[in-house]
């Protein structure tokens, strides 16, 4: 069972220095970040 992620924003959604933190089902965790320029960034990984 997918767990549900805890953001549905689309990445030109996301305001300028917003942090979000998703917990994804396969145990590792997704990381994004827009800066106060624009630019998104993504990071995936575990603990």
């Amino acid at each position: 069972m997918n767990q549900p992620e805890a953001t549905k924003l689309a990445e030109s959604e996301l305001p300028a220095g917003a942090i979000y933190w998703d917990a994804l089902s396969s145990g590792e965790h997704r990381v994004r970040y827009r800066t106060p320029g624009g630019e998104n960034f993504e990071f995936t990984g575990s603990e």
